[in-house]
């Protein structure tokens, strides 16, 4: 969806009123027509009503969680359930707020050149943790690395030499999953989600750029070092936002749901991750 013009605020400039967009009102408005939560709504509705009319589609609309975006809609059928969120978003096209100047640090990885590129492109607004608010979001520019991967562009290509990079993060999500469904009960890992795991993979694959790092013959290696990675970052309690360096994605993350995540993975790790064995 189209947004007009817009100026991003805010400690981390990471969001944008609506009552900052000059067209369509403001969340003051009667209209209330940026009120991210009244043009979510009609979204979720939908998906509801799609979800529940059809008996033979097995899909269900998840319990919305506060502060994310997402509608979450969950596999019946499946073993291990496949979830997928569906998230509404405002394409803004207009530089890059200033907040992202610092980021995007992929010279070493990808290169300057295709950092330059990325930054030509639009960006998205995606509902923020309250209804006047609209979060920056890169989906396009993240989709185009998990891709185009390699510093070398014949990476994983049809006679190129292939890298465990895409085998890393799915392992990594796919271990978050499993112990979100482990320990649903009693909501300490609600707030996690795949997102986080796929900025840590991010920062790994910039403080490892060389395809050498990423062989597919070292992937058990490769993916333990991805696990520590993402074990230090809720040590510290620190994951910095892959576009907006000022932002922690962890910086309001109770320490206790942090301790415990880290002390699920490192029983895994320790144990040679029995949760993935059927």
């Amino acid at each position: 969806m189209p947004c007009p013009v817009l100026r991003c605020f805010g400690r981390d400039a990471q969001a944008a009123r609506g009552d900052h967009f000059p067209r369509g009102g403001s969340s003051r408005d009667p209209a209330g027509e940026n009120d991210n939560a009244r043009r979510v709504q009609p979204l979720r509705d939908s998906l509801h009503q799609l979800g529940g009319g059809d008996p033979e589609m097995h899909v269900a609309v998840e319990m919305k969680i506060s502060g994310s975006p997402a509608i979450t809609l969950q596999s019946k059928e499946h073993d291990p359930q496949i979830t997928v969120n569906v998230i509404l978003a405002l394409e803004v096209k207009q530089s890059w707020p200033l907040a992202t100047k610092d980021g995007l640090c992929i010279k070493h990885w990808l290169g300057n050149k295709v950092r330059g590129s990325f930054r030509f492109k639009s960006f998205y607004l995606v509902p923020g943790p309250t209804k006047e608010t609209w979060c920056l979001s890169f989906p396009h520019i993240e989709k185009e690395m998990l891709n185009n991967h390699g510093k070398l562009k014949t990476c994983c290509e049809l006679n190129g030499p292939k890298c465990c990079r895409k085998a890393c993060l799915r392992l990594l999500q796919y271990l978050l999953q499993k112990l979100q469904h482990k320990n649903e009960r009693n909501q300490k890992l609600v707030k996690f989600s795949s997102y986080h795991v796929k900025t840590a993979y991010f920062h790994a694959c910039v403080s490892r750029p060389d395809d050498t790092n990423w062989k597919l013959e070292d992937l058990d290696n490769c993916f333990e070092i991805l696990v520590n990675d993402f074990v230090n970052h809720l040590q510290i309690k620190e994951l910095l936002h892959f576009f907006i360096p000022s932002m922690n994605l962890f910086g309001l993350f109770d320490q206790s749901s942090l301790t415990f995540l880290s002390d699920e993975i490192e029983y895994q790790r320790n144990n040679g991750f029995p949760i993935f064995i059927p």
